[in-house]
């Protein structure tokens, strides 16, 4: 969050963020996730559970944080207009709720995890260990271990793939390994490759999943923490986000036959950033072109913000119906 200070109190700022997505991380550990609960199944089974989804390198500290990769920052601007002041900042921190029980590295730097919600849905894909040939694949939700009858002593390439929502994923088309994506979508993707081991008796092959964004995501945040209130209302208009969708070849991960789509964004569009407070607002969307956009503006009107005088007293204003405009550029 940038923190500036100004010649007046009565500002708001419309904070735009921009973030690519992570390095590829994957898991074939044995370690059992500890946030799902897993039991002794009949059988030579894979275990199946997710860990979380890869922000980047640098694990914060605490639930709500925002990446420390600032690389892409551009300096914030101060813009005027009649009823307040407002900064524009367009940068890499995009803010996240941490996973609980993970925590990997990356020669020797520690990447930051997201934790992925109860009842996302995701499948699982299960080739030969060559990638060529698809042996099986089943769809689970996060938060419950998923398993898949497999054979001792075989290698095993896996693929999971999400819209990080509760929509399931298509099977295989059948001779095909490619999956057209909807516009639109927070597609996650991992992939490793898992050695089941053999024994007698029960022989389990845990997979503990973490994700990486496959779509770069265009972060809005409009905040009113300059004007020491909450939100309430807002008149919201997004243009020139040219987005696009595309095709993915599930067996290598490889995007093609880039697609345009249309995002409507506006007020209905954001979501607080943290849900006990209400002075910060965001929306996503998500592209899979990494064309530097250009000419986007977030249009502002009608904003009404809630202000606590005292312990008891609470004020609201509401500003113009006149739309002021932030534009932006910036590379995904």
């Amino acid at each position: 969050m940038n923190l500036l200070r100004f010649k007046r109190a009565n500002w708001i700022v419309a904070t735009v963020m921009l973030a690519t997505s992570g390095m590829l991380v994957t898991s074939c550990s044995k370690d059992k996730n500890p946030t799902e609960e897993v039991s002794e199944f009949e059988g030579t089974k894979l275990v199946v559970s997710v860990a979380g989804i890869n922000e980047g390198k640098d694990v914060p500290v605490g639930n709500l944080k925002s990446s420390a990769n600032t690389n892409a920052a551009a300096k914030p601007k101060v813009l005027e207009f009649d009823e307040f002041d407002a900064v524009l900042a367009v940068d890499n921190n995009v803010p996240f709720k941490a996973a609980k029980a993970l925590r990997q590295s990356t020669g020797g730097a520690g990447i930051k995890a997201a934790a992925v919600e109860d009842g996302v849905s995701y499948r699982l894909f299960l080739f030969s260990a060559d990638g060529t040939t698809l042996v099986t694949s089943a769809q689970f939700v996060s938060g419950t271990a998923g398993t898949i009858d497999v054979s001792q002593g075989t290698s095993y390439k896996w693929v999971a793939l999400s819209y990080n929502n509760n929509e399931d994923i298509p099977e295989l088309p059948a001779g095909s390994t490619q999956i057209a994506l909807p516009g639109g979508k927070d597609v996650l993707y991992a992939s490793g490759t898992v050695d089941v081991p053999t024994g007698s008796g029960n022989v389990n092959a845990p997979i503990a999943i973490t994700f990486a964004h496959k779509f770069s995501r265009i972060a809005i945040e409009l905040n009113s923490k300059g004007m020491f209130g909450n939100i309430l209302s807002a008149g919201v208009a997004v243009s020139g986000l040219n987005l696009q969708t595309a095709t993915i070849d599930v067996a290598t991960g490889n995007l093609s036959n880039l697609t345009p789509y249309t995002a409507t964004i506006d007020y209905s569009s954001f979501a607080d950033v943290e849900p006990q407070f209400q002075d910060a607002k965001i929306a996503y969307a998500y592209t899979a072109s990494p064309a530097q956009l250009t000419g986007v503006q977030v249009g502002v009107s009608s904003l009404s913000v809630q202000h606590r005088v005292n312990r008891d007293e609470l004020v609201t204003r509401n500003f113009s119906a006149t739309p002021v405009n932030f534009s932006f550029n910036g590379t995904p």
